[in-house]
């Protein structure tokens, strides 16, 4: 599955340093998530290729969940031109995204592995927590990437890959938590919430269960749904 797509225009993506506005009062702690309303990266131009690479039964045993199959998909992304493209983040089988985050932190613990410029390491996962949590991966400023073992926990046979930017406070992901670091540091975790909003620019559908048979693979056994009492 592979969509190559081209643009004259990128300043949607650029996102701003502006100064950290105020936090909000704690009686707007939460709004309701914002849906991802997207149109197929195959309808619009962007100078970048969203490349499915893989997609199979996820091997590590995990805890049961009624109904819920886990996979892990593997993803290319590759981008022509000269565009500052930076700004982008990638987001796997995430519909909504929170409209408010009092926390946002990154870990490397997850099995993610990213491939660029020939060298592969473990990728920094960022967690944005606002009333319900989303996970996105930057895709930085290289013309090839490669992000492995994504997984995806699902009872449905479809899932949506996004690629858009990220705002935190009014400033990118990567700005906010540097501004926050001090505050975080003298007070630990439990800031109060800002705005955060997604730009979300195309997505794609995988099928995973036709991608998992057409590879050759069985599909991961879903755990059973609890008992009727």
């Amino acid at each position: 599955m592979r969509f190559c797509l081209s643009i004259g225009c990128c300043s949607a993506l650029l996102i701003g340093c502006a100064a950290r506005p105020p936090a909000l009062e704690p009686d707007e702690a939460y709004a309701p998530p914002t849906p991802f309303v997207i149109p197929p990266c195959s309808e619009i131009m962007l100078p970048i290729e969203l490349e499915v690479l893989r997609v199979g039964p996820e091997p590590r045993a995990r805890k049961p969940s009624p109904n819920i199959r886990h996979y892990v998909v593997d993803l290319r992304i590759r981008r022509s031109g000269y565009q500052d493209l930076s700004g982008l983040w990638l987001l796997v089988d995430e519909g909504t995204f929170p409209s408010r985050v009092e926390s946002v932190w990154q870990n490397t613990e997850d099995d993610v592995k990213v491939t660029s410029l020939g060298r592969t390491q473990r990728a920094t996962t960022w967690s944005f927590s606002g009333g319900e949590l989303a996970h996105a991966w930057p895709l930085g400023n290289t013309f090839d990437v490669t992000f492995a073992n994504v997984v995806a926990s699902t009872s449905g046979r479809r899932i949506p890959v996004t690629l858009g930017t990220i705002t935190v406070g009014g400033v990118s992901p990567q700005e906010w938590a540097r501004l926050e670091e001090p505050r975080r540091s003298s007070n630990g975790v439990g800031e109060r919430p800002v705005d955060a909003s997604i730009e979300p620019l195309c997505t794609i559908w995988i099928d995973l269960e036709a991608r998992t048979r057409a590879e050759g693979s069985a599909l991961p056994p879903p755990a059973p749904a609890a008992p009727a009492w």
